[in-house]
Order: C-alpha cells, then structure tokens, then sequence
C-alpha cells in the first residue's frame, strides 16, 4: 500500500503532463498508420516489450519498499502517543526531526511505518468479501470499457475483438511513459481493426474526453458523501504536502487544471474545429515548433474530422458512451 505522499504525487505528474498532450496524440498516430504493417508489428517485439516491463517492475519494488519502510509520525489515541511535536523553526510545518521521544501517555504522536499498519491488519470474513469486491470492480472496468468500445465504433467490433483491444491498450498504457499513456498506440491497435485512421483518432480523443467527464462530475459528489478529513488525511511530515499549497492546494490545482484541458477539448470538438486547429497552426508558427508545422495542421484536420464525426451523434449515443 503506497503512502497518501507516493500516491498524490505520481497523481499529479500524470496529470500535468499527460493530459497536456491528449491533443497532440494524433501526431504520433499519424506516423504510425502509415508505417508498413511489417515495420509497425515490430513495436511489439519481445526485446521491445521486456525492458519497459523489467523497469516497470524495478520501479514499482523501489517505490513499494520506500513507502514500507518510511517513518512517519500521526496523531496517537490518547493516552497512547510517545512523541510530541517542537516546532524549533517556528515554520509551522511539522518535521521529521521536530518529533520528541516522551514516555507512553504523554505525547501526542506515535512513530510508525506502513509495515506496522499492515501488521496490525486484522482479517476477517468481511476483509475477503471486500477483496473479491475489489477484483469484481476490474472485471466490470473492463466489461464497460468494451462496451464503450463497440458504442463508439457502433458495433463494427465484437466482444473477443474489444477484450483484445482493451488488454492491448491497458498494457501499453502500462509500459509506455504517461506522457503517451497508450493512447497514440491505441489509434494504431483501433486502426488495424479495420476502422479508419480518422475515425480511430476520433474514438481516442472522445474515450479520454469521457474518462475525464466522468472525473469532473463525480469528484463534487464525493465532497457530497466524504468529510473533509477522509478526502484530505492529516500527512505529517511529507516533504511534498506540508508546504504552503499543501494536499488541498495541490488537489484543487490539478482537478481546474482537467476542467481547463476537458474544456479546450469540448471547444475543439463540438464548439469551433476550424478556430482551434487556426490557433493550433499559429502556435506551431513559432521558429522552434516549425519544425512540426505539417504535424499540427494534419493533427488540426483530424481534430476536425473528429468534430463533424461525434456532433451527428444522438443523445441516446453520448448517454450509453458516458453511462459506461
């Protein structure tokens, strides 16, 4: 179980950095629809696959053992704590090394590590029960995800095909760096399905517009059933949260900041495509992005095949899309 610290912060840089190139997307997939199907195959080389895994799993050990073993120090029931806070820099931010040793009883803390959470676990007949719920949650993951597949393709894949596309898109999402997160590699998975490049593109973008929807709309109502303590745990000495913006801060930034993204991407889909691919070629006008200038005038006019793709869509169509 990663810490509140690992798990915000390798939230945060997903966010600001992969959702800030879901429009470019199509510059990658682009490419690769027009390599031969010899030269494209060759992504998936075994020699290709097992080094970004092996890191994958090198990283993951690193993060799983640093987060174990960090010390960390929370508020004790009373009568239990054996540490007290001394703010020797009158920081107001609580330090590792600002924490006192005092007798049981008397202090406020108690000095511990992830390790000794989960030794204290103890399993009952409800700790399976929510566990088999957990793996149930990722097999219905999964379902809707072909479901939404098959929606957007209008049915042109069956089952078998969106269960391989989905475990296709999921491992390359997992291997791939998250500024890709997958995505460009799906357009090429989705394209050799038989669907058009154009529309691939268009099925892309909307799936990552949809998953961030879904973010957007739910995250109030979970304000709504959560108190303020539950969503924003008290993180004691994290280097990252006890700043000034703190675990709030760094929240409410990062869900404006997908609102701002998920807005761009309405406006350039449903609202203006012309306007947005114009604003597009003006910035790659700049001398040090010229260089990509057929790129973004190509990602531009996928951008408005997308648009003219989804709006003669019904509302019956968006209603399944999103409700799965």
């Amino acid at each position: 179980m990663l810490s509140y610290k690992a798990v915000w912060a390798l939230k945060f840089v997903k966010i600001f950095f992969f959702k800030a190139v879901v429009f470019f997307l199509t510059f990658a997939a682009k490419e690769l629809a027009l390599e031969t199907e010899a030269k494209s195959l060759s992504y998936f080389k075994f020699k290709r696959i097992i080094i970004p895994i092996l890191l994958g799993l090198l990283v993951a050990s690193y993060l799983l053992y640093d987060n174990l073993t960090e010390i960390r120090y929370q508020k004790a029931e009373p009568g239990k704590g054996n540490y007290i806070w001394a703010d020797k820099n009158t920081d107001a931010i609580p330090d590792k090394e600002e924490f006192i040793q005092v007798a049981t009883g008397q202090g406020q803390y108690s000095r511990m590590t992830y390790k000794d959470v989960l030794a204290n676990i103890q399993w009952q007949k409800y700790s399976i029960l929510w566990i088999f719920m957990s793996l149930l949650m990722m097999v219905i993951r999964h379902v809707a995800y072909m479901w939404r597949l098959r929606i957007l393709t209008d049915n042109k894949l069956s089952w078998g095909q969106c269960l391989e596309d989905i475990f296709l898109w999921e491992f390359c999402s997992a291997v791939t760096p998250s500024v890709v997160g997958g995505s460009a590699v799906a357009v090429f998975i989705i394209n050799k399905e038989g669907i058009s490049t154009g529309k691939s593109t268009a099925i892309v973008m909307i799936t990552a517009m949809l998953d961030e929807l879904f973010y957007i709309v739910m995250t109030p109502l979970v304000f709504i059933f959560a108190t303020h303590a539950q969503i924003f745990p008290d993180i004691t000495g994290s280097v990252i949260f006890d700043g000034k913006l703190g675990i709030k801060g760094l929240f409410i930034t990062g869900y404006l900041f997908i609102v701002f993204l998920t807005s761009i991407i309405l406006f350039a889909i449903f609202i203006n495509p012309h306007r947005f691919k114009t604003i597009i070629v003006k910035i790659f006008h700049l001398r040090f992005l010229k260089r990509w200038m057929d790129k973004a005038v190509q990602a531009g006019d996928d951008i408005i095949s997308t648009s003219l793709e989804m709006k003669r869509r019904s509302f019956i169509f968006w209603f399944k899309a999103f409700g799965a």
